[in-house]
């Protein structure tokens, strides 16, 4: 995704009601790179890749890029490309903790990112009932337990997935089939974790937090969702998926501005931002995180 300067394009604008001036030829921006690789233990190592230059130009697939996987300063091998941009890795894949370095080039550029894994992340329950939410009613209750470790600074994203079966009727009001569905539910609560991140504002379908509010290894978060779940005309729901991330901070970042961009992006009075990424000279994000996931069933 290409980001601007928002304040520099809006003076742009400004400058050009007084005087044109007529681009040189020669003076086009030479194509940055565009690179995705999100790295999650025992998952395939894969990366997405592609060049943006102007505005007003395609984004164009890159595949003719050498990538260099490296685990713990051991390399792993050089990325095989699939086509469209797309590469990806067989090989002795990553573990919570390990140390990573992604090395690449094409004849237009060359950029290298270090990082590592974040520890291994655990739900240890999932509590739920439906109790009344001062100022909103009945509202559908979660209480998290989870573990990970205390030496570290953590950095977490947490959301629920819905999966549920929409009602298809007739024009004469008879149901007649149904459509299987996902959303991602919007979720809210009172803790500090809702509050300590003025990003967590720009959404309420995830919600970034840290650990700076937590003490030992045992974590508990609160939260609730006003949607309701149960089985009505409109369908049914067959399960909840609770999903917590433990990330590294530039994934953090990442989805931190993502979301403040996403919002200003539909509101006509802001202008969208920047969105952090750590390719140098170029835009994305190598990033690594760890993953829990807990299911309810509505069955």
């Amino acid at each position: 995704m290409k980001k601007y300067n928002a304040f520099f394009v809006l003076g742009f604008m400004l400058l050009s009601c007084v005087k044109e001036y007529p681009l040189k030829p020669s003076g086009k921006m030479q194509p940055l790179p565009v690179f995705h690789m999100f790295l999650q233990p025992d998952s395939l190592i894969a990366a997405q890749y592609s060049h943006a230059a102007d505005i007003t130009d395609k984004i164009l697939d890159e595949d003719a890029a050498s990538i260099e996987i490296y685990k713990n300063n051991i390399s792993l091998g050089t990325m095989t490309a699939m086509g469209k941009g797309i590469y990806n890795l067989v090989a002795n894949k990553f573990s919570p903790r390990d140390s990573y370095w992604i090395k690449s080039k094409d004849m237009l550029n060359v950029f290298s990112v270090r990082g590592t894994i974040p520890s291994k992340i655990q739900i240890a329950s999932v509590d739920t009932i439906t109790n009344i939410v001062a100022g909103i009613g009945p509202a559908f209750n979660f209480e998290l337990k989870f573990t990970d470790s205390a030496a570290d600074n953590n950095t977490y994203r947490l959301w629920v997935k819905r999966h549920y079966f929409e009602y298809v009727y007739n024009k004469d009001g008879q149901k007649i089939d149904s459509l299987f569905k996902t959303e991602s539910l919007s979720i809210f609560g009172s803790d500090l974790s809702f509050l300590q991140n003025n990003f967590n504002n720009y959404t309420s379908k995830e919600i970034l937090f840290t650990d700076a509010t937590f003490n030992g290894t045992l974590k508990k978060l609160k939260f609730y969702t006003t949607q309701y779940l149960y089985l009505n005309s409109l369908g049914r729901t067959t399960k909840l998926e609770i999903i917590l991330e433990n990330m590294d901070v530039n994934m953090f970042n990442y989805y931190n501005t993502r979301n403040a961009h996403l919002w200003q992006q539909q509101s006509i009075s802001q202008l969208p931002g920047f969105i952090l990424g750590n390719i140098p000279g170029g835009y994305g994000l190598v990033g690594g995180f760890t993953i829990s996931k807990r299911i309810i069933g509505f069955e």
